[in-house]
């Protein structure tokens, strides 16, 4: 309750924010609703970790003039098949220095993203309802809330003669709400007057943290860097 209650409220100030920025509204303004397929990439030190995902999203839209839009983004990232599961450790018998690789077989390590984001698309151009196309850049912001998961790792400390595979560690992970923000580049077509394709690559940075493994040569994320490259198809009422 206590998170839901913040991302409302996170949602709220955002718009607030927003508005003076934004003209009055207008006349032929339009409401609209949109869906978003793209492809996440992680960079710099999150690449370590995670390689790439795919991202699906909704959205609510609100045409303030020909060359300015607000978008309410909800939008959901999975992470599977982090380099954890590949990676290994160093170890030893116990009283010898003759120290050997070892790999956990049965590791899983896995990111989850839920964002919450207030968009401004600003055209370079004025949109013409209907036909043709125009290039603009995007600015959001709002909160990214990310749970990562691992499990199956074997305990790296443990002592004795053999290494012990059923000796694992205890499943591990985080789960926090990160504010962030958005930067992004994009084009609009307009197939029809109540119809729009968005093609748009955009770069999120979040405040987000993931603690060393350094058993496994993971050192520690901050912030998340993400990129994202994808298609959104838009529908206006």
């Amino acid at each position: 309750m206590r998170f839901k209650n913040m991302r409302l409220t996170a949602v709220l100030l955002l718009v607030l924010l927003l508005s003076p920025a934004i003209p009055a509204l207008a006349q032929d303004s339009q409401w609209g609703l949109g869906t978003n397929l793209s492809y996440s990439l992680p960079v710099l030190g999150l690449r370590s970790w995670f390689t790439q995902g795919p991202e699906l999203g909704v959205m609510l839209l609100y045409n303030y003039t020909s060359r300015t839009e607000l978008e309410v983004e909800y939008h959901h990232v999975r992470f599977n098949g982090g380099s954890l599961e590949e990676r290994t450790f160093m170890w030893a018998p116990t009283g010898t220095t003759d120290r050997s690789p070892y790999g956990s077989p049965n590791a899983q390590s896995r990111m989850r993203i839920n964002s919450y984001l207030v968009n401004g698309i600003f055209y370079l151009d004025q949109r013409q309802s209907g036909s043709g196309w125009a290039p603009y850049f995007s600015f959001g912001s709002g909160f990214y809330h990310y749970r990562t998961r691992e499990t199956g790792l074997i305990f790296p400390g443990q002592t004795g003669d053999a290494l012990d595979s059923t000796l694992v560690l205890e499943p591990d992970g985080d789960s926090r709400a990160a504010l962030g923000i958005s930067l992004g580049l994009g084009v609009g077509l307009f197939v029809s007057e109540r119809a729009t394709i968005d093609f748009r690559g955009r770069y999120n940075v979040m405040l987000g943290q993931l603690r060393p493994m350094k058993a496994w040569g993971l050192e520690e994320v901050f912030p998340f860097q993400i990129l994202d490259f994808g298609i959104r198809i838009k529908m206006y009422l």
